[in-house]
């Protein structure tokens, strides 16, 4: 994966990742709280896929973050 942004667009992704997370979390604490709800059942396969997810893509940008810091 070639990255040729700097360390602020390494910032504006992982605070765009964060915001994605916060209203994915919203969505599913609203949803779960509304027991019996007919999308209940895909809103925990989502919220599952993510929880799966998010560490990788938090690893990934460490990693670019640590070889954009060696290149300066």
């Amino acid at each position: 994966m070639d990255f040729e942004g700097g360390f602020a667009d390494l910032l504006v992704w992982s605070f765009l990742l964060a915001g994605v997370q916060s209203i994915a979390a919203l969505v599913v604490d609203g949803y779960r709280r509304n027991q019996g709800h007919p999308l209940e059942e895909l809103i925990h396969a989502i919220a599952l896929m993510y929880q799966e997810e998010l560490p990788a893509i938090r690893e990934a940008l460490e990693r670019i973050a640590e070889r954009g810091e060696g290149d300066e």
